[in-house]
């Protein structure tokens, strides 16, 4: 029981039974299916609209267009840029121009195919690097969203230096789908005046404060709640705003329930992506190889809107020189428009991508060097007490030391090498190689997104010792309500099966902000201690009245409570308690640790970090380009591992993610900005054969401030898993890819070029 334990999930039986219900799985008398009509170009001038005919259909119970929207007809994300129903103008393919509501979702596919629209094309822009500065205007005059920068040290006097080495490249990194099991989906019904919105979701109180602006209602007035959610990674932070606002103003019209899912290809062709990227890095070392300067150039491709791409940005640049101790920094990051989806968030939110080019970059080094990779980034790892890029001192959960051994140690890196080397020089088309990477990930919001972070929690302790507790933070699949459980029964030294942890809902807990970079556990972990704490200091007045006398401490073990000479069963002490009135309810709100930065992105980044390594064995064939993945060695930094099953599940799943981002996941687009990958026969994801062996390891560095020594890191087992398997593929056939994926195609033509 309780903090530590490799406990069953709570959630489980629910799942694997069917007795979950997702958003498709609820049905209420009257209810309507609502269907969105959307742009079929990328980029043009809306001349005409005419919904009449369409209007006039069987089932079709009514059609909206921006003419509908009661408040503003924007979706608020960061900026006020998005365009909740296109009224003039369309800046890509599948933007939302009408929303159908019918009396089934057939009826409303036939509904919008008369609906008569006439669109003066305009010439897309498609092509990220070309933005900045084109006569193409999406946004403002420049088509830039945003720009980040750090700098550090004194670049241009470092690199006067004629005696350092000098490496540079340009990296590029591709969109990446979700692929979520479940497709976006809300429903929205009214109860009484307040409208309630049921949806697959990361961010309730996102939906909330959308739907406020829409629909120029008070926000007591909307009530959301998050329907059980069937996979997200960054997909379900603010794309349910449009999924939500979309079912909602049908409902709002109508008074009638109406709910509104994605089809498959409907949500792959629609939906936010990972941004794709470019990453230029000069990279300046000693003779030695210790790193002692970095110019770096982070470009982002944020699609027509800029949803969360300045906090997107931010992340990745202030992550671009890695967990490396290097005194002289010149980093900038841009985020720029296009006639493509609008990018979001997704998991690592913005940081595999400049991961992919700096854990690149330095095994470019290592080979001018002739030095081994893992020793070149042993000499220049971060050490306790060290500076980070944006000057932040490093010492409280420092464990990148402590991982970097480990990792080294278990996947035994040294013998490997040789033993490769032996099966190398005996096979002439097979090649195997070893490839790693190193990082570290910031948890939380960050100083960039301090202004959303907020811990609360609700704990309720009833008369039989049963607990109900509401958190602010959502369960996607990764575990939460497990987590708070443990850690609500660690506090009372009871079993998780009295504990119930609730489903969000926007009318019974506090905003909290999003459940993103990987805050779950701490957020939720903070909220929880506070509230438990409270009623465990209550009940310890209570004893001290009862007995009359003064106890140094009460201890909560294994279902008992122990003060002073006393011992007493906890249920027996609950109903004592609930008989004399104690109040065994309480609400938590608290605040992280204060992050900041100036204007050239020195401060504390995040109040803490995480830290990994990997190490990837592949075997590349030569005659096809195919590359086998052995052997993953994925070592893992958690603070506190609160049940450490669900950590090496986090490290497997989030591992074979990553994989797939830099093996297999190519999504296309035509010149015209058009999705041509947009199912999953086109768009390939790594499934269960696929899976390699994985070795995943965990370190428990405690975060002194964390609940419990918890942190958070169920981002980062995706981060570094690209690099370390292009850097294997390098090591086995001296290929150096700069481009991901490494699909069999693009190995074999570099294959082809080296001879």
């Amino acid at each position: 029981m309780g903090v530590g334990k490799s406990v069953i999930r709570v959630d489980s039986v629910e799942k694997v039974t069917g007795r979950s219900k997702y958003v498709e799985d609820i049905y209420m008398s009257g209810m309507l299916h609502a269907y969105v009509f959307r742009s079929p170009v990328s980029h043009g001038v809306i001349k005409r609209l005419d919904v009449e005919k369409a209007k006039e259909c069987e089932g079709i119970h009514g059609i909206f267009t921006w003419k509908d929207v009661p408040g503003k007809n924007i979706i608020h994300v960061i900026y006020d840029d998005q365009i909740f129903l296109a009224k003039d103008r369309v800046l890509y393919q599948g933007q939302p121009i009408a929303v159908i509501a019918a009396k089934t979702p057939e009826k409303a596919r036939e509904a919008a195919k008369l609906i008569e629209i006439e669109i003066e094309k305009q010439t897309p822009l498609v092509d990220f690097e070309q933005s900045k500065g084109s006569d193409i205007k999406i946004y403002g005059d420049d088509n830039v969203f945003c720009s980040f920068k750090v700098k550090r040290g004194d670049i241009k006097e470092a690199i006067k230096n004629e005696d350092l080495i000098k490496v540079e490249d340009t990296y590029y990194t591709q969109h990446q789908e979700h692929a979520y099991l479940e497709p976006q989906g809300a429903i929205v019904y009214w109860e009484n005046d307040t409208l309630t919105i049921r949806g697959s979701m990361q961010a309730p109180f996102y939906v909330q404060q959308a739907l406020t602006e829409v629909l120029n209602m008070k926000k007591s007035r909307i009530r959301v709640i998050q329907q059980t959610t069937g996979g997200a990674f960054g997909g379900k932070e603010d794309v349910p705003n449009i999924v939500c606002a979309q079912a909602a103003i049908c409902a709002y019209h109508l008074k009638v329930p109406v709910r509104m899912v994605y089809e498959r290809d409907e949500d792959m062709m629609t939906m936010s992506k990972r941004h794709p990227g470019r990453t230029k890095i000069s990279l300046y070392c000693d003779k030695n190889g210790f790193f002692k300067a970095i110019k770096g150039e982070y470009l982002e491709n944020a699609g027509a809107f800029s949803t969360l791409t300045p906090a997107v940005l931010y992340r990745g640049t202030v992550h671009l020189t890695g967990p490396y101790n290097i005194d002289n920094v010149d980093v900038i990051g841009e985020a720029v428009a296009t006639n493509t989806v609008p990018n979001g968030a997704y998991r690592g939110f913005g940081s595999p991508q400049v991961i992919f080019a700096m854990e690149s970059i330095i095994d470019t080094m290592a080979k001018k060097l002739n030095m081994d990779p893992v020793r070149l980034r042993e000499i220049n790892l971060l050490k306790p007490g060290e500076k980070t890029c944006t000057g932040q001192i490093v010492d409280d959960s420092m464990g990148m030391q402590e991982v970097f051994k480990k990792c080294v140690k278990e996947s035994d890196y040294f013998k490997r090498k040789e033993e490769i080397e032996k099966y190398n020089e005996e096979n002439e088309f097979y090649k195997r190689g070893l490839g790693v990477s190193t990082l570290y990930y910031g948890v939380g919001l960050g100083a960039a997104g301090k202004h959303m972070s907020r811990c609360a929690a609700v704990v309720k302790i009833d008369g039989d010792g049963s607990m109900t507790v509401s958190v602010g933070i959502t369960e996607m699949g990764q575990g939460l309500r497990t987590v708070a459980a443990q850690m609500t029964a660690e506090a009372f030294g009871v079993d998780e099966d009295l504990v119930v942890v609730s489903e969000i809902d926007t009318s019974r807990i506090m905003d909290t902000g999003p459940t993103v970079a990987s805050r779950g556990t701490i957020t939720a972990g903070w909220g929880i201690v506070q509230a438990t704490g409270r009623i465990k200091k209550r009940i310890h007045k209570f004893l001290e009245k009862k007995y009359k006398e003064r106890f140094e401490d009460v201890h909560y073990r294994d279902g008992k409570v122990y003060f002073g000479k006393n011992e007493m069963d906890f249920h027996e002490l609950i109903d004592l308690c609930t008989s004399e009135k104690v109040r065994l309810h309480e609400t938590a709100l608290d605040m992280p640790p204060e992050c900041t930065f100036d204007d050239n992105g020195q401060g504390e980044a995040y109040f803490v970090y995480a830290w990994a390594m990997n190490v990837v064995e592949t075997k590349v064939n030569l005659l096809t380009g195919e590359v086998d993945i052995i052997k993953a060695h994925c070592c893992h930094d958690v603070g506190k591992a609160v049940n450490p099953r669900e950590v090496k599940g986090q490290i497997m799943g989030g591992s074979l993610q990553g994989l797939g981002y830099g093996l297999m996941e190519n999504m296309q687009l035509s010149s015209s900005g058009s999705l041509l990958t947009r199912n999953f026969s086109t768009y390939t994801i790594p499934t269960s054969c696929d899976y390699p062996e994985f070795i995943p390891l965990i370190v428990e560095s405690e975060y002194s401030k964390g609940p419990y020594g918890a942190k958070g890191f169920a981002e980062q087992p995706l981060m570094g898993m690209a690099p370390a398997l292009t850097n294997s593929i390098r090591d086995a056939c001296d290929i150096h890819l700069k481009n991901i994926p490494a699909t069999p195609e693009r190995v074999y033509k570099l294959l082809m070029e080296e001879k």
